[in-house]
C-alpha cells in the first residue's frame, strides 16, 4: 500500500505496538511458517498472540505469538475439521454481527486500536478483567486493516470454542504448537488442557 493510499483509506493505519514482536519490540517481519518477507505492500497476512494476565499483580505474560502468511494461514485452515469450522462460525454469528461491528466502529470514525480490542469480542468483558485471552488482526505490509477483525477473545469464550472442536482440529493445533513454539514448557502445560485456538 503506498503512502497515498493511507491518506485515501481510513480503515489502515500503521501496525500498533500492540501487534509488535514481543522479543524485538518491532513489528513482525517475516511469516512463522514460511519465512516469507511481509513488510512489503501486497503482503495480507494475520497477527496473533496469546497474553495471560496476573489481575493480583498487574502483570501480562505473552504466551505464544506469530504473524502468517494468508497463503500459509489458509493451507492450515484447511487441515482442520469441516465440522470445527462450522461449529466456530455458528458460534460466532450466534453471538456477534461481526460486520455490525466493523460499519459501527468505522461509521464512529473510532479506528484506534483500543477501541478495537477493550472488550472481549464474544462476551463483553473489559480486557482488565480477564486472566486470559488471544488477540488478532489482519495486516498488509506496514498497515494494519480494520476488517472484522481486530479483536480479543476472552477465556471464558475460549473454554466454549474449545468444547466445539473435534479430536481432528485439536490434533492440528497441538502439532502447530509443537512445530513452532516447543519446547517452551508453558506451551507444554496447555497441551494437557487445551484452552487457545487458531483465529
Amino acid at each position: 500500500m503506498s503512502s497515498s493510499e493511507t491518506h485515501i483509506v481510513k480503515e489502515y493505519i500503521k501496525i500498533p505496538k500492540a501487534f509488535y514482536a514481543t522479543d524485538t519490540d518491532k513489528p513482525f517481519s517475516n511469516c512463522i511458517s514460511c519465512d516469507k518477507y511481509l513488510l512489503l505492500p501486497n503482503n495480507p497476512y494475520v497477527i496473533e498472540k496469546a497474553i495471560k494476565q496476573n489481575l493480583e499483580y498487574n502483570t501480562t505474560d505473552v504466551i505464544f505469538e506469530y504473524a502468517m502468511c494468508m497463503d500459509c494461514y489458509q493451507n492450515i485452515n484447511e487441515t482442520l475439521s469441516s465440522t470445527s469450522k462450522a461449529s466456530i462460525e455458528q458460534y460466532f454469528s450466534g453471538n456477534v454481527d461481526l460486520n455490525q461491528r466493523r460499519d459501527t466502529l468505522l461509521k464512529n470514525n473510532l479506528l484506534s486500536i483500543n477501541d478495537w480490542t477493550s472488550n472481549c469480542i464474544i462476551k463483553g468483558t473489559p480486557i482488565s478483567e480477564l486472566t486470559e485471552y488471544q488477540i488478532a488482526c489482519q495486516c498488509d505490509g506496514e498497515y494494519l486493516l480494520f476488517t472484522n477483525m481486530p479483536f480479543i477473545i476472552g477465556n471464558i469464550a475460549l473454554d466454549e470454542m474449545m468444547q466445539l472442536l473435534s479430536n481432528q482440529t485439536i490434533g492440528e493445533i497441538r502439532g502447530f504448537y509443537d512445530k513452532f513454539f516447543s519446547p517452551d514448557p508453558d506451551i507444554k502445560k496447555l497441551f494437557d488442557e487445551p484452552k487457545f485456538i487458531l483465529i
